[in-house]
């Protein structure tokens, strides 16, 4: 592993790789939630949330690590870390990155994703409200992040 890993925009080349990142991690991170849902969604995340949104790769080398997307205006929409990686500070340094670009940022979790709502909670998010989310069934939190000042 080359250290520090390096941020880039993510290209429309990256795309095939990014989604089965995603796909991977995104299983893994809600198991809970049957594996074909995740799999339903592979063309809007392919062809919409991932042109529209602002999306950051952590690169060890040419191997992409982990990556952050934000969706317009300020909805963090992902934030992955492949597991080998997990642990270094790479979550961290993803969000700062996102942090240095936005005054606030908005996201929703799962509440079964204890770890995800620890971290966003060190990271100074707060839990605006938890709701039963539609499409899975599943509790979610919304949380908010808003720069000092702002």
């Amino acid at each position: 592993m080359t250290w520090p890993l390096r941020l880039r925009p993510a290209r429309r080349a990256d795309y095939p790789a990014l989604l089965t990142l995603w796909l991977t991690l995104t299983i893994q991170a809600h198991p809970t939630i049957p594996p074909g849902y995740w799999r339903s969604s592979l063309p809007w995340v392919r062809d919409r949330y991932l042109p529209e949104g602002q999306t950051w790769l952590a690169l060890d080398g040419d191997k992409m690590c982990g990556f952050i997307c934000i969706l317009p205006p300020h909805l963090l929409g992902a934030l992955f870390v492949a597991p080998r990686y997990r642990g270094r500070g790479l979550a961290q340094r993803l969000m700062r990155h996102a942090k240095r670009h936005h005054p606030w940022l908005l996201l929703e979790a799962y509440c079964a994703n204890r770890r995800a709502l620890a971290f966003y909670r060190r990271q100074g998010f707060r839990v605006l409200e938890q709701q039963i989310q539609p499409g899975t069934g599943q509790a979610v939190a919304t949380l908010l992040w808003q720069a000092d000042g702002a």
